[in-house]
């Protein structure tokens, strides 16, 4: 499968396409004069393995290059802005190829009263909710570092495109597909029950500082060298109060054992936990919560940390990045593995950048001898590509019943 990929960031358009491309599928990414130079380790990490060719889509002498990659490809995705998907036509490239699913990424979508207004992850955070909900009470609200809004959203395009692909890959009948993905709705989406506390009990969530508003003890605990944090539900209460020194906390008559009672008096409880804990490495409190007492908790890591995790160490999760050299050693550098693996099978090689090529220097690919008339926008829209999929669904709490969610919205 060949997927081509027009964007000039490194943002939600080039992870979804990393992702096809770390599991083998050939990636083209366009890449136009206009883009501006990218930090080098984004670059390594999500344009590696990527097919890159020096082309302009808003050059008319450049467009018929771009179309015929598009119609010698499987699957089409780009975040570049609303406009500029409208103007430039993005979504007709390759027209006469089917199947063709073609994938737009957009802050808030090809359509609406915001398409064309500018975004950057911080003020998709604020107007998404999330960042009203993180700080403490009556201070300014704090938001996320990072862009966790474009690789929550490319993870999600990513499958809605590859079981579009599927469907129509298998389908004599299947038509050309465009997929649309708002990273506004997407992070709306991520938002567990808060929407649902207000639909069907009229309640607005609100900041709680570090704490979980309806669980105590919850929240980050300073240890001697820095902080652990932990949520200790009703179930765990009796292990951790006798991991803190205080198994009478567990005593009917004791106030503490009362959850309501815990949350009330969290500043008693806090202190009798810091306590405990505030001469004590994070680790020897981390293994000690977790193996001894089996209490849910984690350490506050660093970077450093984190990369030196023997957990990930032992799963392979790190892995080296081909072609590349770092440090006296020389040694490969390091990437984060795949956020999914196939049990029993070796994770996936993680390959480095190759080098900007002309699109003549491509590997030449026509379009398939089966490829139909344009799409026909009378013709009803196609099924979604999971019908006729059964999925027994037997999780709980959160990740699972969200994957399974997606699961029956692509049909299954």
């Amino acid at each position: 499968m060949r997927v081509l990929e027009l964007s000039d960031e490194t943002g939600a358009a080039a992870a979804c396409a990393r992702l096809f491309a770390r599991w083998g599928h050939e990636v083209v990414k366009v890449v136009s004069p206009h883009r501006a130079a990218p930090e080098e380790p984004a670059e390594l990490y999500l344009d590696g393995g990527k097919q890159r060719v020096a082309l302009d889509v808003r050059r008319p002498q450049d467009r018929d290059q771009i179309d015929r990659l598009a119609a010698g490809s499987d699957v089409l995705i780009t975040d570049m802005a609303a406009r500029d998907v409208e103007q430039l036509g993005l979504l007709t490239l390759g027209e006469n190829r089917r199947p063709l699913v073609r994938t737009s990424i957009a802050p808030f979508g090809l359509s609406g009263p915001y398409r064309d207004w500018e975004a950057t992850p911080a003020t998709l955070l604020a107007h998404a909710g999330h960042t009203w909900l993180s700080g403490d009470p009556g201070r300014a609200p704090l938001t996320l570092p990072g862009d966790y809004p474009a690789r929550h959203t490319a993870n999600l395009a990513y499958v809605a495109t590859l079981a579009a692909y599927m469907e129509a890959a298998s389908n004599p009948e299947a038509r050309s597909q465009t997929i649309e993905v708002s990273t506004l709705e997407c992070l709306i989406g991520l938002h567990q029950f808060t929407d649902t506390m207000w639909s069907f009990g009229q309640t607005i969530r609100s900041r709680h500082r570090n704490r979980w508003e309806n669980i105590y003890p919850s929240g980050l605990f300073r240890c001697s060298d820095g902080w652990v944090g932990l949520i200790i539900q009703p179930n765990f209460w009796l292990p951790f109060a006798q991991m803190i020194g205080h198994p009478e906390f567990v005593e009917d008559e004791h106030p503490f054992a009362d959850p309501l009672i815990r949350i009330e008096r969290e500043h008693e409880l806090e202190a009798l936990i810091n306590e405990a804990f505030e001469t004590q490495p994070k680790l020897t409190v981390f293994r000690e919560g977790q193996e001894t007492w089996r209490v849910t908790m984690g350490y506050v890591a660093s970077l450093e940390e984190v990369l030196a995790d023997p957990h990930l160490s032992e799963r392979r999760f790190w892995r080296s990045l081909d072609g590349t050299a770092a440090g006296a050693a020389g040694d490969a550098l390091a990437v984060p593995g795949s956020p999914f693996r196939f049990v029993g099978e070796e994770p996936p090689a993680e390959s480095g950048l190759l080098p900007l090529v002309a699109a003549s220097e491509l590997p030449a690919r026509e379009p398939s001898a089966d490829a139909g008339p344009p799409p026909d926008p009378s013709r009803a829209a196609p099924a979604r590509p999971l019908e006729g999929i059964r999925v027994l669904d037997m999780t709980r709490v959160w990740a699972g019943p969200l994957a399974s969610r997606i699961l029956a919205d692509l049909g299954a």
